[in-house]
Formats: structure tokens, C-alpha cells, sequence
């Protein structure tokens, strides 16, 4: 019984250390997505072109963390400004996006 348990506990511990290189990779795959799509986008805003610097702002921005949300997930600035004054945020958002319906 004891080995058993020991056995279990061990595969346990195994299956658990698997999940978090997992979950690792995963989150490093993404983050260079990320990184590979701001930095091959020339303009966000139509006729606004993006130097490095900015691109690497924009970046910085999506994944650093600013806080945590009601769950305890972290939260960058955007949804910080978001979970703030939602209404706000909301309005704003689809102001720009009624001006770039009116582009097409």
C-alpha cells in the first residue's frame, strides 16, 4: 500500500511538473505571435505608420501585467482601462470603429 501511494504520489508530481512546461511553452509560443504580429504591422491606424519604438510600446503594453481582475487573473493596461469606466472604454472603442467603417 505504501508503494502504491508513493508510485501515485511521484506520477502525480510527474504529470504536474508536464502540465506547467506545458503551459510554459505554450504561453512562450504566444507571446511570439504576439511579438511577430506587432512588429509586422507597418500601420494600426490607416496613414499613421509605426516606428520600433512604438511597435515595442504596443507589445510591452499587451503583455505586461498592471494588475489583477475580480478572479485573480492578471490584467494588462487596456483591460485595466476597461474594467475602470467600461462605458467609457466602450464608446471610445466604437467611435473608432465607426470611423473606420466610414474608410471602406
Amino acid at each position: 500500500l505504501k508503494k502504491y501511494e508513493l508510485d501515485k504520489e511521484t506520477h502525480l508530481k510527474e504529470t504536474a511538473k508536464k502540465d506547467r512546461e506545458l503551459q510554459q511553452t505554450k504561453m512562450q509560443d504566444t507571446l511570439e505571435k504576439v511579438k511577430s504580429f506587432v512588429n509586422s504591422q507597418n500601420e494600426i491606424i490607416p496613414g499613421i505608420e509605426l516606428n520600433d519604438k512604438v511597435k515595442e510600446s504596443v507589445y510591452k503594453s499587451m503583455i505586461t501585467a498592471v494588475g489583477k481582475d475580480e478572479h485573480g487573473s492578471f490584467i494588462n493596461s487596456v483591460q485595466k482601462a476597461r474594467m475602470n469606466n467600461p462605458v467609457d472604454f466602450d464608446t471610445k472603442l466604437h467611435y473608432y470603429n465607426s470611423l473606420e467603417s466610414l474608410r471602406f
